[in-house]
């Protein structure tokens, strides 16, 4: 899992580097033309595949939060309750959970 985020955060690094040509903000209220898109979606493989980014520098969000379960927990009975998952300190838990992707069909401004 750790070598497969590895190789997905290197390709959105490359693309990342070579988007042409960079998003443009225009309007009030302002709004990415151009490449503003693909950036986003970029910015956010970076943030999730990004291991440098966690308290030990070791552990990528995806790792967690994985893409074939709506980036929500992997383990559906501690999903399923109040508490997240264990990050990168394993004996430490958070008070928040990742939402569940289909739960952003309730807010119509969302992309998904």
């Amino acid at each position: 899992m750790q070598r497969e985020g590895n190789v997905i955060f290197k390709e959105a690094l490359a693309e990342w580097c070579a988007l042409l040509p960079p998003p443009v903000l225009n309007g009030q209220p302002p709004v990415l033309e151009g490449a503003g898109y693909q950036a986003m979606v970029l910015l956010g493989k970076l943030e999730n595949y990004d291991r440098s980014m966690s308290v030990g520098k070791d552990v990528a969000c995806s790792f967690c939060h994985m893409p074939y379960v709506g980036f929500t927990g992997p383990i559906p009975s501690i999903d399923l309750g109040p508490v997240a998952m264990p990050g990168s300190m394993h004996f430490r838990w958070g008070k928040r959970k990742a939402p569940i992707i289909r739960l952003l069909t309730l807010f119509p401004s969302a992309p998904l």
